[in-house]
């Protein structure tokens, strides 16, 4: 690695852990207004590093819709720009002509994304564009930045019974990179922009394609306000603009198969002309595309659950990607889940999303095993989570009481191949199940006891006892590690033994108390 790549690096890596260092300090902090200023030293830190910390932040902003004083919202495009100076002559190498022959005008000032700056600009037959130009370098500190984030897959990084949530951060590696492809991007923006006539409302950029680039991309500009300037409108015109969001939601489930996923602040627009309504999506960098089996099993959760048989709605989950053998202990429960995750498309006639209590209700029906359940879902499924997030943060921002099934019903559905090939899928989960229907124990508990209160407790598939060694905290390891306690053998008797219920091991120290067993 060249000297200048490598101290690039270094430094990258130092701007990481003092972030690290903020944020615990900001978490550490008790309500007020010292924990409001720690976390804005974060959100200012993350909007001058850029990269992936500023994508962490847009999608925390999303929290902050309908928040007064928002920490993060600042970071969707209303961080500091690079001067024009810089910024033009990026855009002058990437067209391979001086500005002036190209533009009739571009703003000197321009907003601020993660990977690169966007400028209003006129070309010279009058179009208004947008130019979004990529920051040099951004792939560097891009690459350390995932690097840095190795920890992610650190409690079960190894493809072991497999759980591994090292494919989290690999889903989240190729999204990042190719939204580096602004060629691939303006593609994406074509076949968007020819899609949206099928939903009333809705307005996409179209490319410049003799000006676009892999690092760069010219298309038509997308007037409106921020979803702020919509706290103001009629009630009917903030419906009206929450249809269009579901609409393209639905289609793009349903229809494309392909979806939108980064709905942050920075991302719409909104417009109104009496009761018409305008909502621009503009940047198309991060989309989702699903796979048969992925669309038609939503479909199918989302309209014909109540109709499903519990090992029906079990073939469902597993054709989406959840691995069985972590479901399997749930699967009385999937009836329970499967009624809050969908009770918006399941209700007939208005919902309200403000009366969800989606994580809340999740735990009552899950219990210890809501941390299961997500591990079982496939990594496959993190940006169409991310774009129905925020689907539903928008609509309770708009105060938008609509018919969710009315919607979904109005998408037409196709052949069901998820449904024709039920049982084979069925006999496919009994043959590939590697043994884990055999397991003596089901369960794998985690308890921390301080002065004989309860102050945490982690609950498992039995097949997570293979991942001890990473499940346990460093410190603890190294504690274990004094007192003679090998996590790795204890791990490998268990699985070797095939579960067997009893303690794995239990460390009391002074007025701590840590326990692992299964059950």
């Amino acid at each position: 690695m060249p000297a200048a790549s490598l101290g690039a690096k270094v430094r990258r890596t130092l701007e990481l852990g003092r972030l690290g260092v903020d944020v615990v300090r900001a978490q550490s902090q008790e309500a007020g207004p010292g924990r409001e200023a720690a976390r804005r030293l974060v959100a200012l830190r993350m909007g001058r590093m850029r990269g992936l910390p500023q994508k962490i932040g847009q999608i925390l902003s999303l929290g902050e819709l309908d928040v007064d004083t928002p920490l993060f919202s600042g970071l969707t495009d209303a961080a500091e720009p690079v001067p024009a100076s810089e910024s033009f002559s990026w855009i002058a190498r990437e067209i391979g002509a001086p500005i002036s022959r190209i533009f009739r005008r571009l703003d000197e000032r321009g907003a601020a994304a993660s990977l690169g700056q966007v400028h209003l600009g006129e070309l010279h037959d009058g179009q208004t564009v947008a130019v979004k130009v990529q920051f040099p370098r951004v792939r560097e500190s891009l690459d350390a930045d995932l690097s840095a984030l190795g920890w992610l897959a650190a409690p079960l990084s190894a493809k072991r019974s497999g759980f591994d949530l090292g494919e989290y951060r690999d889903e989240m590696r190729r999204s990042l990179l190719r939204e580096l492809d602004y060629e691939h991007e303006a593609a994406t923006l074509r076949r968007f922009s020819a899609r949206a006539g099928q939903v009333p409302g809705l307005v996409t950029p179209i490319p410049v394609d003799q000006l676009c680039t892999p690092r760069l991309i010219t298309m038509s500009w997308v007037s409106g306000d921020r979803v702020q300037a919509t706290k103001h409108w009629p009630s009917s015109a903030r419906c009206e603009a929450a249809l269009v969001l579901l609409r393209f939601f639905l289609r793009g489930c349903f229809v494309w198969r392909e979806l939108h996923a980064d709905p942050h602040a920075g991302n719409l627009r909104f417009e109104r002309a009496g009761q018409h309504v305008r909502v621009g999506v503009i940047d198309f960098g991060c989309v989702k595309i699903l796979s048969a089996p992925e669309s038609d099993g939503l479909r199918l959760l989302a309209q014909d659950a109540v109709d499903m048989s519990d090992g029906e709605l079990f073939d469902t989950y597993v054709s989406l990607g959840f691995d069985h053998r972590l479901l399997e202990s749930m699967a009385g429960r999937l009836r329970g889940v499967t009624a809050v995750l969908f009770e918006p498309f399941q209700t007939q006639g208005p919902y309200d999303p403000r009366l969800w209590r989606l994580a809340e209700r999740l735990t009552e029906v899950l219990g210890d095993d809501r941390w299961n359940f997500r591990f079982a879902g496939p990594a496959s499924l993190l940006f169409l989570i991310r774009a129905f997030q925020g689907l539903v943060q928008y609509l309770r921002v708009f105060d938008a009481v609509i018919d969710w099934r009315h919607e979904l019903l109005a998408i037409p559905r196709g052949v069901d191949p998820v449904r024709q090939h039920r049982s084979a899928g069925r006999a496919l989960s009994a043959d590939s199940s590697g043994g884990s229907r055999h397991m003596q124990a089901s369960t794998l508990r985690l308890r921390v006891v301080r002065n004989g209160e309860p102050v945490a407790q982690l609950s498992f598939s039995a097949v997570a006892v293979g991942h001890l060694p990473d499940l346990v905290p460093e410190d603890l390891r190294e504690r274990l590690g004094r007192q003679g306690i090998d996590l790795a053998l204890l791990a490998a008797k268990a699985v070797a033994g095939g579960y067997p219920p009893g303690d794995i091991f239990t460390l009391a120290e002074d007025d701590k108390t840590v326990r692992v067993w299964l059950e």
